[in-house]
């Protein structure tokens, strides 16, 4: 569905509820279970194509292609999207028109019609699709993504870096508590060699009175320096 002239619309979690109350006789299982407690997922298996080789005269450059990647967005059936002008491909994650779910649905001929309105044709050999389990690559990639999870250094399997994990972290941490001595000793020595200038401190074991909060922050000038204000009737 083009949302480009629509107006206001309802809460599309309010529509998905409206829609599965309708089509409940299609009894869709989107329940999956994370430690423990249930959540519904609107999609199980979705569909990804890949359109390779296009025409570069059809793209035409680089604003052409990302505004073509913009329009394809703007349908509710389109997951994903990626329009690589330097490559000349299209990526498309869509929800295919014999999914169970009740979401909005596109097939694989309504996104060609669509490319082709826009003035690029694709190829049947040069067109790959494949099935994406939406729980395990969308889902998890980001409410549980890999970058949060632990993971072994580059060139350590699990059990090597199992039996290394708690000297590597003490190692850092012995690390850290170095670099933060040099730099306190380096304050007090750069104190030291400024004793003249009575706007720096010596630290004392607070952050807000260091040496280099003294340089950043000087004295301000008290009220009475300021002068006179009239501040008018």
């Amino acid at each position: 569905m083009d949302r480009r002239n629509l107006g206001p619309q309802e809460s599309s979690y309010k529509r998905d509820l409206a829609n599965s109350d309708e089509k409940e006789s299609k009894e869709y299982d989107g329940i999956v279970v994370e430690n423990g407690k249930e959540y519904r997922i609107p999609y199980r298996m979705i569909r990804e194509v890949t359109f390779t080789d296009l025409n570069k005269d059809e793209l035409i450059d680089f604003e052409h292609s990302a505004r073509l990647q913009y329009r394809l967005l703007l349908n509710d059936a389109v997951l994903r999207a990626k329009v690589e002008f330097a490559k000349l491909s299209i990526v498309i994650m869509f929800n295919p028109d014999d999914s169970d779910n009740y979401k909005e649905k596109i097939s694989l001929d309504g996104i060609k019609d669509f490319l082709a309105s826009e003035g690029v044709h694709v190829e049947k050999n040069k067109t790959s699709l494949r099935e994406v389990d939406y729980y395990e690559e969308i889902y998890k990639t980001q409410f549980d993504p890999i970058s949060v999870r632990e993971r072994p250094p580059y060139s350590y399997t699990k059990e090597q870096w199992k039996g290394m994990k708690s000297g590597w972290y003490r190692k850092v941490a012995e690390t850290d508590k170095k670099k933060l001595d040099n730099y306190h000793r380096w304050q007090d020595e750069y104190a030291e060699l400024h004793k003249e200038d009575a706007d720096l401190k010596k630290r004392d074991g607070n952050s807000g009175n260091s040496v280099l909060g003294g340089i950043l922050h000087r004295k301000k000038p008290k009220d009475d320096d300021k002068g006179f204000w009239f501040h008018g009737a």
